[in-house]
């Protein structure tokens, strides 16, 4: 047996039909109308940002114009038949507001409730704007997992602790100071 005689019929496999055809995928379109898109995004991103600064001009020439309004209107004129002037300011109206803290200050807090639902804590928050205190929620932030209602924020134990007696007095409530 000779070497050229044995070629185990490998000569008679064609071997362009076995060969990995490469991925005759359409890279060239693809990659225009990726162009086109990011383009576009761009384009959008560009007039929006212009419509969106002269909305923002618009806004705040409009505030503008409204606080000198307000501002001339707090001050009147009263004009008498003796010709003297007299300038009346109204009265500025201070609204209570429920604060919402949602990480470790370091404060100390003069507690009226601790929930384990947000608006439950919400309902005595409102309950104390009502009363003319100035609400706090103290969100979660340990293992804990109560929302914590307070009245008022220290920023140090003494006078928490002297404060505290006159809440009590106040709200005829159960009271305790927390240090978040």
């Amino acid at each position: 047996m000779n070497k050229i005689n044995n070629d185990y019929g490998l000569k008679e496999i064609d071997l362009r039909d076995y060969k990995l055809k490469k991925n005759n995928f359409p890279i060239i379109p693809v990659l225009l109308i990726l162009i086109l898109l990011i383009v576009i995004y761009n384009f959008n991103d560009f007039f929006i940002n212009k419509t969106i600064q002269l909305e923002l001009k618009d806004v705040a020439n409009k505030a503008d114009e409204i606080n000198k309004n307000e501002n001339n209107s707090n001050i009147k004129s009263h004009q008498n038949d003796s010709l003297e002037s007299i300038i009346i300011k109204e009265d500025l109206v201070v609204q209570k507001s429920i604060t919402e803290i949602n990480h470790i200050t370091g404060n100390y807090y003069i507690i009226s409730g601790s929930f384990s639902n947000y608006n439950l804590s919400l309902n005595k928050a409102n309950n104390l704007i009502d009363k003319g205190f100035n609400a706090i929620i103290i969100f979660p932030v340990s293992y804990n997992k109560k929302y914590r209602v307070a009245i008022k924020n220290f920023n140090n134990v003494e006078e928490a602790k002297e404060k505290l007696p006159l809440y009590r007095k106040q709200l005829n409530d159960e009271l305790w100071i927390l240090k978040h």
